[in-house]
């Protein structure tokens, strides 16, 4: 699933020209306030498996998820995230991980 870069609502949310060096926050892990529901950084914010979200973060703990950011005519980049899920939307928190 392409993930947005962050705010995803914008009209570039899924290309930008990407300089050497720079900084491009991507949407990955949504979390609202007041209702813990969880959204992915998709367009539009859909999960379209059979599998609901809610399902897969069930359980209370640490998650790790796997990136690939690609470009054309570019070598991809693998990056891990560590989600702490808690249950709770307010003392969540999601790390990027060291490369390994």
């Amino acid at each position: 699933m392409p993930l947005t870069f962050a705010p995803g609502e914008n009209a570039d949310a899924l290309s930008k020209t990407i300089e050497d060096g720079g900084k491009y926050p991507l949407d990955v892990l949504i979390v609202r306030h007041g209702h813990n529901d969880l959204f992915l950084g998709t367009p539009g914010r859909t999960w379209p498996h059979f599998i609901s979200l809610q399902e897969i973060f069930s359980e209370e703990g640490e998650y790790v998820l796997t990136i690939r950011i690609a470009a054309k005519d570019c070598p991809s980049i693998l990056a891990k995230m560590k989600f702490v899920w808690s249950g709770n939307a307010s003392n969540c928190c999601i790390d990027l991980m060291p490369p390994s």
